[in-house]
């Protein structure tokens, strides 16, 4: 089963009605790969996952991107599903921001996903095609912090205080590593209001990220979900919890 079986599977089934679990944050995680600085009208805009779609469909043909092979530009069929069905009815999508600097070698994208019961999800993007968001994962093994990390920081505090309610975090790859190094760093008041730190196959940290008074108090919040062949999420320190994804397709 993929994720698009996953949610036609669960399309009469409501996130009131059956709580979200780690299948859910995969596909929210990948969302955070959208372009939706095109079809936002600010940073501050939000949307219902309906609308958000129609603007999608107005500029871009679905059938094309059924066809396209590459993993990130399948994004939007997930959402063309969500939109059919109960699963995430009611959702908003908003807060979109993208930051990328050679200069400074940061490629940084993340959006948040306001459910149903209130609660928000935010959306870290891994990395992309760019030899800037490469050099940037590169950078992550001999640097105790990236320019993306501390974007990601600076995210999460700004967003936080113009939506209420708890807030989960994710991300794909090294957006997962920011989702974590986020929770760890944000300001002390919104700490206490991340109930979940999604880690989807992402690096880890050095040693004194790991070490740090703010990792250890945050950790424990922390999933790692990696595939059975990982290598991405396997690299670096993680003490969080970890699941392994076994896989039956050849």
């Amino acid at each position: 089963m993929n994720l698009l079986d996953y949610l036609k599977e669960k399309s009469d089934i409501s996130l009131l009605d059956s709580s979200f679990n780690d299948i859910d944050n995969v596909i929210l995680s990948y969302l955070s790969y959208i372009d939706f600085g095109e079809l936002f009208a600010g940073k501050n805009s939000k949307y219902s996952i309906e609308d958000i779609f129609e603007l999608f469909c107005k500029r871009h043909s679905i059938e094309e991107i059924r066809e396209n092979g590459e993993f990130t530009k399948k994004a939007p069929l997930l959402l063309e599903e969500m939109v059919k069905g109960e699963r995430f009815k009611g959702s908003k999508i908003g807060y979109y921001t993208e930051d990328f600097d050679k200069e400074k070698v940061k490629q940084f994208a993340a959006v948040t996903i306001i459910l149903p019961d209130g609660t928000n999800y935010i959306s870290f993007r891994g990395t992309d095609s760019t030899i800037t968001g490469w050099k940037e994962d590169f950078l992550m093994s001999c640097t105790s912090e990236t320019e993306g990390e501390k974007e990601a920081v600076n995210y999460l505090n700004t967003v936080s205080e113009l939506i209420k309610g708890d807030l989960m975090l994710g991300g794909h790859s090294k957006g997962g590593n920011f989702a974590m190094y986020a929770s760890a760093f944000c300001n002390d008041e919104i700490k206490n209001r991340i109930t979940r730190v999604y880690n989807n196959d992402g690096p880890g940290f050095r040693d004194e990220i790991i070490f740090s008074e703010e990792y250890q108090q945050s950790f424990h919040k922390i999933c790692s979900i990696v595939p059975q062949t990982s290598i991405i999420g396997q690299l670096l320190s993680n003490e969080g919890e970890q699941k392994v994804v076994k896989s039956n397709v050849n």
